[in-house]
């Protein structure tokens, strides 16, 4: 009699305990990941066959590590232009965007320098090169036909344009802001 009573009070609990519950299962909306690749074209030519790199420093991996990415292509001479295509991937971008035009003294005449982030891109030409991009002491620039001649100071020789603050800011800009 006693086995009888514990046995259905068990059997009661376990009834009761086992809350029912109706409810379909919620449903997270997913999140679709934009894929924001960071990419630099330059469109030129050059005079001198050389090394060109296209560096993006300090990309925080995260809060105790930086990495740096370095895209080197070698240009000809021609008289056409040719096209230098770096893509750093998926949300690689800094505050550092640097433009090494090689070791041998020349002279290089760019059509463009395009900067893509995500759906944005930034178009540089002679007209607005100065509002977003510097140049170093190797470097003489020449408006009115977008050129750039590279040169020795002092017997060393690294040439160097790299991109203003304004320029990553508007990359980095969201949509409605």
């Amino acid at each position: 009699m006693i086995m009888n009573r514990i046995t259905v009070f068990i059997i009661t609990l376990v009834l009761f305990s086992c809350a029912r519950n109706n409810k379909a299962p919620e449903i997270e909306p997913q999140k679709l990941e934009t894929k924001e690749d960071f990419e630099i074209v330059l469109e030129l030519k050059t005079s001198v066959e050389d090394d060109f790199k296209v560096l993006v420093n300090n990309i925080e991996v995260d809060e105790f590590q930086k990495k740096n990415i370095q895209i080197v292509e070698a240009i000809p001479p021609s008289t056409g232009f040719e096209k230098l295509k770096a893509n750093f991937g998926n949300k690689n971008i800094s505050n550092f965007i640097l433009i090494n035009l090689g070791k041998k003294e020349k002279e290089v005449e760019f059509n463009f320098i395009t900067f893509k982030y995500g759906q944005k891109s930034i178009v540089v030409d002679a007209n607005n090169f100065d509002e977003f991009m510097r140049y170093n002491k190797f470097v003489s620039f020449k408006k009115d036909n977008f050129t750039i001649e590279t040169k020795k100071v002092d017997n060393k020789h690294n040439p160097v344009i790299s991109a203003k603050r304004i320029l990553i800011n508007k990359l980095l800009q969201k949509e409605g802001n």
